[in-house]
């Protein structure tokens, strides 16, 4: 008898378990990227469609680890929109005798908006830096282009300030709810 009780416990105890699981998973916000758009108005990359895609890419990946993500806006609590605003290469070079640095600094500027059906509840805007230096002892000029790795550094560092800034409330109000 005592072993039958025993039993019941451990299987009650699971029970209790399973479905704390699936109730803290259907309070999760729904969130689904509605658009990732490249805004950019002058420069190599103004208007390119591959920036605006592994823009997409890097936030998708980044709101998947907090949140759950949605296929289509109907089943989603939430929409997030991206818009790359700027993005240049800062240049800057010091030459004492024959010794050279460069300094490459590649800056991404983007606007984020949280929406809530058509209606936005935040917009946020994130501006990022990844700088490259080199020292040399000959003069070489890339004329203003910039460094793949730079680039690359540059558009994640803004994409998860941008997340950041734009879903803090969001993920505090799920967090303080489940974690008091």
């Amino acid at each position: 008898m005592g072993e039958l009780v025993l039993s019941m416990k451990k299987v009650i105890a699971i029970l209790i378990l399973v479905l704390a699981s699936f109730t803290s998973q259907a309070q999760t916000p729904k969130l689904f990227l509605h658009n990732v758009e490249n805004k950019i108005q002058i420069g190599k990359l103004a208007g390119n469609r591959n920036l605006a895609f592994g823009v997409k890419n890097i936030v998708e990946e980044l709101l998947s680890e907090n949140y759950s993500l949605v296929p289509t806006k109907d089943a989603a609590d939430y929409l997030v929109q991206v818009d790359i605003v700027f993005l240049d290469v800062e240049t800057s070079n010091v030459s004492i005798g024959i010794m050279h640095q460069d300094k490459q600094s590649v800056i991404i500027s983007m606007v984020g908006k949280l929406l809530k059906g058509d209606k936005v509840i935040k917009t946020k805007t994130a501006t990022e830096k990844s700088s490259e230096i080199s020292m040399s002892t000959l003069v070489i000029s890339e004329a203003g282009g910039f460094n793949q790795t730079s680039l690359s550094n540059a558009l994640k560092k803004a994409s998860v300030s941008l997340t950041t800034k734009l879903l803090d409330k969001l993920w505090k109000n799920y967090y303080s709810y489940y974690y008091r």
